[in-house]
C-alpha cells in the first residue's frame, strides 16, 4: 500500500468516527471524559508496571553515582541503606510480575492480586522518587557550599592582595 492510500484510509476512519461522535453527543461526552480520566490517572501515576519502575530506579542509580562522585564519602551512608532496601523491593516486584504464580485471568483473585501488585509498584515508585529528590537536594546543597566556600576564599585572597 502506498502512503497516500494509508493516509486516505486513516483520514476516512477519523472522519467517520468524528461524524459518529457528532451524531451521538452523549457518547462523545462519555468518550471525552473517559480519555480525560485516563490522562489524569496516568499523570498522577506515571509508573504502573515494573519495567517503568526499573527506569525510575536506573535514574536513581545514576543520581547515586553523581552523589558519590561529587559529595564527601561520609554523606553517602544516609542514602545507601534506603537504596539497598529499595533495590530488593524492585527486584522482588519485577520477579513477581514476570514469574509470579498468578491465578487465571477470569478469576476475581487474579484481579485482586494484580491491583495489590500495582499498588506496591506505585508505593515503590514514590519511595524511589522521594529518595531521588533527597539526593538531588543534597547534591545542590553540596554544590552551593562549595560555591560559597570558593567565593569566600577568593574574596579573602583578594582582600590580602591589596
Amino acid at each position: 500500500m502506498s502512503p497516500t492510500i494509508i493516509h486516505e484510509a486513516s483520514s476516512s476512519i477519523v472522519q467517520d468516527a468524528l461524524a459518529w461522535f457528532l451524531s451521538h453527543p452523549a457518547s462523545a461526552v462519555t468518550a471525552f471524559f473517559l480519555v480525560l480520566l485516563i490522562v489524569l490517572f496516568r499523570r498522577h501515576y506515571p509508573c504502573l508496571s515494573p519495567p517503568a519502575l526499573e527506569k525510575s530506579f536506573k535514574r536513581l542509580e545514576d543520581a547515586i553515582q553523581t552523589y558519590k562522585g561529587e559529595c564527601p564519602r561520609d554523606y553517602y551512608h544516609e542514602f545507601h541503606d534506603e537504596f539497598s532496601i529499595l533495590r530488593g523491593d524492585v527486584c522482588s516486584l519485577t520477579y513477581t510480575y514476570f514469574y509470579g504464580d498468578w491465578d487465571p485471568v477470569w478469576t476475581l483473585r487474579y484481579w485482586k492480586s494484580r491491583m495489590d501488585h500495582i499498588r506496591e509498584v506505585i508505593a515503590c515508585y514514590k519511595r524511589c522518587e522521594d529518595i531521588h529528590r533527597s539526593i538531588q537536594h543534597a547534591i545542590e546543597l553540596h554544590r552551593r557550599q562549595d560555591f560559597l566556600s570558593l567565593g569566600l576564599q577568593t574574596n579573602t585572597a583578594s582582600a590580602y592582595a591589596v
